[in-house]
């Protein structure tokens, strides 16, 4: 068989190549790679790829605008201290943190589209209860309130410490207007200041209070064939403020659906582990708060806040304040000196410098000391024997306002070296 060597097809373009890949696999034809390089302007590489059939993409691939995120989104979803139970509260962490500017459906598909990505939030799906029959039911105006508690969640804070806080959680029935608190105890006596500072925030009290067998209100649990047993400062505090308790059966959460269903908003606060100090931790909850009070749920169709302004009418008021101040945990006002410091017990305490010349209130509960700003929690102390106790970031932050040094590291190594001064000026080492 005679092989022609061609040289001159009327070849226009790199797509008339393809054409000719069944010609040169039966030898009958031969192009010259070289000059139709040099003729078309590219590389002979590229005419090969053609010889052999290859089809340019009629649509290429697209590219995302949240692709400049990609990093960022694995780095966090590596970080072990951090937990995204939720595609959504990785989206609300960005907006908030990194400021994303997407519909939270196209953060979605960009999420699915990323098997790695993907992955992630399959292998960390909580189970679901969607399988079990549910009766669903509503409430009346100002009739009940329902009550939960998220117990010991581990907390890494910015400052390396690993702590264990609780959230209570406390929701009104009908118009689902809920309040969040936290705290690092969870016994009777911060409960029943929970539920005071609740009804006062509210301006009223339900008629009934829906709750689970937490130990610090049931003596004994109640169960399918039993009503449980109520314990007596829990029952002396109902009938102080003119409302009963119900008690769910053992092993029925969906009884108390509303306030379990916006427990699970609180596993948002896992994906600012390792991130913030206790004190950023309460304002960041009071955020998700506000949020959520704020926002429409079309899952009810309502904004809590807008419908909370109907029920607060139906509400019982509240017991006189002699008797509400029985079970809030007592609250002293303080000035801070000059030091940015305040005494307690004959024991001084920091506070952050902008708060230097104004009046902060301070609760000790158990061996912890909570100093508050107008209701926003500033600073938190153990209970110490030293007379000084500085917190570093608040010792820092008066050196910043001197303006003597311009990094950080050199600012924070004047500081611990100043503290450590302090404590050997009164013969107390670190560790006390």
């Amino acid at each position: 068989m005679i092989v022609k060597l061609v040289t001159d097809l009327k070849i226009t373009c790199l797509e008339d190549l393809t054409k000719y890949k069944a010609l040169i696999e039966e030898g009958v034809v031969k192009i010259n790679k070289s000059a139709k390089a040099r003729e078309l302007g590219v590389d002979r590489r590229t005419i090969a790829k053609y010889l052999k059939g290859y089809q340019k993409p009629k649509h290429k691939k697209k590219k995302f605008k949240l692709d400049c995120y990609e990093k960022t989104i694995r780095e966090l979803l590596s970080d072990d201290r951090q937990k995204f139970y939720y595609v959504s509260f990785l989206y609300r962490y960005l907006i908030d943190n990194y400021g994303l500017n997407c519909s939270e459906s196209t953060f979605r598909y960009y999420i699915y589209k990323h098997d790695e990505f993907n992955d992630y939030f399959k292998s960390g799906k909580k189970v679901s209860n969607a399988n079990q029959a549910t009766l669903m039911f509503e409430t009346g105006l100002g009739k009940q309130a329902q009550i939960d508690r998220k117990e010991s969640i581990k907390f890494h804070t910015s400052e390396g410490e690993v702590i264990m806080v609780n959230i209570f959680s406390f929701i009104l029935a009908n118009s689902r207007f809920r309040l969040y608190f936290l705290s690092i105890d969870k016994n009777r006596t911060i409960l029943l200041h929970f539920l005071t500072r609740s009804f006062e925030l509210i301006g009223g009290v339900p008629q009934e209070l829906l709750c689970d067998n937490m130990a610090t209100i049931m003596d004994e649990a109640r169960t399918a064939d039993y009503s449980g047993q109520i314990n007596k400062e829990a029952e002396e505090f109902a009938k102080q403020f003119g409302f009963e308790f119900h008690p769910c059966v053992a092993g029925r959460p969906q009884t108390k659906a509303k306030v379990e269903s916006i427990m699970r908003i609180l596993d948002e606060i896992r994906c600012y582990s390792g991130k913030l100090t206790l004190e950023q931790l309460q304002i960041k909850l009071v955020d998700m708060n506000n949020r959520e009070n704020s926002r429409f749920h079309s899952s009810y169709n309502k904004v809590p806040i807008l419908a909370f302004e109907k029920e607060k009418g139906y509400l019982l008021p509240l017991p006189p304040a002699e008797i509400r101040s029985q079970y809030k945990i007592k609250t002293t006002l303080v000035a801070v000196g000059p030091r940015c410091l305040v005494r307690i017990d004959k024991h001084e305490y920091s506070v952050p410098p902008e708060y230097c010349g104004k009046k902060v209130e301070y609760q000790i509960v158990n061996d912890t000391i909570f100093l508050y700003y107008n209701t926003r929690l500033i600073r938190t102390h153990k209970v110490s024997k030293k007379p000084i106790n500085y917190e570093i970031e608040d010792y820092k932050g008066i050196v910043k306002l001197y303006n003597m040094f311009d990094k950080d590291d050199e600012i924070a190594a004047y500081a611990k070296e100043r503290l450590k001064e302090i404590d050997e000026s009164y013969g107390i080492s670190n560790d006390v």
